[in-house]
């Protein structure tokens, strides 16, 4: 079926020449499976009390964060309501689920200045470093956005569709002196940050050596591929459910820095980066890689970003898919021993 694709993208290339992708153009209506939080529930699904949620929070969260929260299992969930709702569910019984749901989420958005930052209240490991506690990201806003919208679709409730708006509108545009969400970086292109946080004092050279920027603001960011894309489509979500211009800039400008970098994702002919910063560390998710690229095609019918969909879905076939776990372990492994020789060579000795 795959391979099926990678013939049609190439017959978009041709028809659309060298277009770049027009706005008026998207195809909105595949946004919920490129995201994969298309409407769906388990078939063996019954709740009875608004506690009975589809997806139970993330035990990896609750035992080693103490946080009850995750923005995707937030978003999984309001999905599993919007296909119960559609299919003559209890409305009563999942107005309340969606009420809980919102409940929880708003434990976790901060407010400040007009903005609204979802927030983790854990360090968490990363490079071998660690984000410090309250790290933020516009992946974690956008994608609770995106479960808001899942939920006013569901209950139209404009409660949900506003807090989705503020969530979206922050990360997009807000600059305050609590933090920014999104950055331009060096080469002119704009970015939704995955990540963005503070870190140990000690390990913020090896971060500028590996090419992260720090923002006037005091906080670093990361530009990951899969983070900049998810929280791409949360916008063109709310463009779908409203028909709301507000975000086109953002949407294209989001789009020509994936048509710019997408490329550079495959490293080496050996896998698909994570981030922009190291490229030698492998992206946990593959095929996710050429599934997200493949997406941008489909709602841009851009003819370079098809074309690159087309190369990484051969790539991933003929290399990576038989031996994604391999690939992925020799290249962690490699990006570990980068990091620990850059650390012992550039350690002070007394």
């Amino acid at each position: 079926m795959v391979s099926r694709w990678i013939a049609a993208a190439v017959m978009s290339v041709i028809a659309w020449g060298s277009q770049a992708a027009d706005k008026s153009a998207f195809d909105l209506s595949d946004v919920d499976r490129v995201m994969t939080l298309a409407p769906a529930a388990p078939p063996n699904w019954e709740p009875r009390t608004f506690l009975d949620l589809a997806y139970p929070w993330p035990e990896s969260y609750i035992e080693r964060f103490a946080q009850p929260y995750n923005s995707y299992t937030f978003s999984r969930n309001a999905a599993a309501i919007v296909h119960r709702t559609r299919t003559g569910g209890d409305p009563v019984l999942y107005d309340r689920m969606a009420a809980y749901l919102n409940f929880v989420a708003s434990i976790y958005i901060v407010e400040t200045e007009g903005c609204s930052y979802v927030t983790n209240e854990f360090e968490y490991g990363y490079l071998w470093s660690k984000f410090k506690h309250g790290f933020r990201g516009a992946f974690m806003n956008n994608v609770t956005a995106y479960g808001y919208l899942h939920l006013y679709d569901a209950t139209k409730n404009d409660l949900y569709l506003q807090t989705a708006y503020e969530l979206l509108r922050s990360a997009a545009f807000c600059q305050t002196p609590e933090v920014t969400l999104h950055s331009t970086d060096r080469n002119g292109y704009f970015w939704l940050n995955e990540y963005v946080f503070h870190m140990p004092e000690a390990d913020e050279p090896l971060f500028a050596h590996l090419g992260f920027e720090k923002g006037d603001d005091g906080w670093w960011r990361a530009r990951v591929y899969n983070g900049h894309i998810h929280a791409l489509l949360a916008f063109l979500k709310y463009k779908s459910l409203t028909g709301s211009d507000e975000f086109d800039q953002v949407i294209q400008a989001s789009i020509d820095t994936m048509r710019h970098y997408l490329p550079q994702q495959t490293y080496q002919e050996r896998f698909f980066s994570y981030m922009v910063e190291m490229p030698s560390h492998a992206d946990y998710g593959q095929g996710r890689a050429a599934h997200l690229a493949r997406g941008l095609c489909s709602i841009t019918s851009d003819a370079s970003l098809c074309e690159t969909a087309a190369s990484m879905t051969k790539f991933y076939e003929n290399v990576v898919e038989k031996n994604d776990a391999k690939i992925r372990a020799e290249a962690m492994a490699e990006a570990r021993s980068y990091v620990a020789k850059w650390r012992a060579d550039n350690t002070p000795t007394e």
